[in-house]
């Protein structure tokens, strides 16, 4: 009888514990990936971090600043310029946002730094002379920081879909860093086009400001044009004297402004080379000597023609606020649909 006692006794005490440790708990490691899936969510590493931080800041800055820009500049260049940088900036912004909404661990900075909010200040408190040297040597600074960024997540980052991000708006910024090495660096400049396109945004600033008035065709060509047949073939060379490549075709823009010429960059002998999109205000276009009987030149046939049209006949081009190391790195240029 006391055997049963005992017996049962020890059967009671048994079983709650039974109960109890029955069902392993899970590890919580593996409750908290758990939790992360079920919520679609990834840990951030402090990689990952870092680099949406500096993002963020990044674009806080490129539109703050870019935004002056549009209220302190009448220059048509800059003004193009920052427009095209305030779109880009909050489409990337917008599109860094949506990303970390579903990495874990990541929150978004709602200001900028100290290093970037000192060089807003300076901005701020810069006269119209100073402001334009600022906001070009900032413009350049900045985008050479970020491509740096993007290229180093782009190649090392830990999160495919982010890399893949920074893979895809590396050639953006490449084309961002272009633009702005290519505004002027004479402050005198500022207000004016620059030397390489005066005289085809003379031609097209005429037109333009007979709107209004009926069109008619072009009966003759003035000194003001320049023909696209003669610049395509023309050599562009660098400020100091090595051979760019010469130019294949010119981008032009809807308002019959000329964007961009796109030039072969690099190979040998054709083979190899890239096709770059360098922004016409960027080259610097040096008219051919036309009067024989001064300079005791021979004239070809096609100086002659040039002559009689009356158009500028290209000679030689030279590329400003651009190296061909800097365009040797630029992305090649695509055109649509190809």
């Amino acid at each position: 009888m006391r055997r049963g006692v005992i017996v049962a006794t020890c059967m009671a005490i048994a079983l709650p514990a039974y109960a109890q440790t029955g069902t392993p708990k899970a590890p919580q490691g593996a409750q908290t990936q758990s939790q992360s899936a079920l919520q679609g969510q990834t840990e951030a590493s402090a990689a990952t971090r870092q680099f949406v931080e500096k993002v963020a800041i990044s674009d806080m800055f490129e539109l703050q600043s870019n935004k002056m820009a549009l209220d302190k500049s009448k220059d048509d260049a800059v003004q193009r310029f920052a427009r095209q940088m305030v779109d880009d900036h909050t489409k990337t912004s917008s599109e860094l946002k949506s990303m970390a909404q579903q990495i874990q661990g990541i929150k978004l900075p709602d200001q900028m730094d100290k290093q970037h909010q000192q060089k807003l200040e300076q901005l701020k408190s810069a006269d119209d002379r100073q402001f334009y040297q600022l906001y070009r040597t900032q413009q350049i600074e900045a985008h050479q920081s970020a491509i740096r960024l993007f290229d180093d997540y782009a190649k090392n980052g830990d999160m495919a879909d982010l890399k893949a991000w920074a893979q895809k708006t590396l050639p953006a910024l490449q084309q961002h860093l272009q633009h702005a090495q290519a505004l002027p660096q004479n402050p005198a400049q500022v207000g004016q086009a620059p030397a390489g396109a005066s005289q085809n945004r003379h031609a097209q600033t005429q037109h333009r400001t007979q709107a209004g008035q009926k069109t008619a065709p072009l009966a003759t060509a003035s000194s003001d044009h320049i023909m696209a047949s003669d610049l395509r073939g023309t050599t562009v060379y660098g400020a100091n004297e090595e051979k760019i490549g010469e130019i294949d075709d010119i981008v032009l823009q809807r308002d019959g402004e000329v964007a961009a010429v796109v030039v072969g960059v690099g190979g040998f002998l054709g083979i190899g080379e890239k096709k770059v999109a360098i922004p016409f205000e960027a080259l610097d276009v040096q008219a051919r000597e036309r009067n024989a009987a001064t300079t005791g030149t021979m004239r070809s046939d096609q100086n002659r023609a040039n002559e009689s049209s009356g158009t500028t006949n290209p000679d030689r081009i030279v590329l400003r606020g651009m190296t061909k190391q800097d365009l040797e790195a630029a992305p090649a240029f695509k055109a649509r649909g190809n």
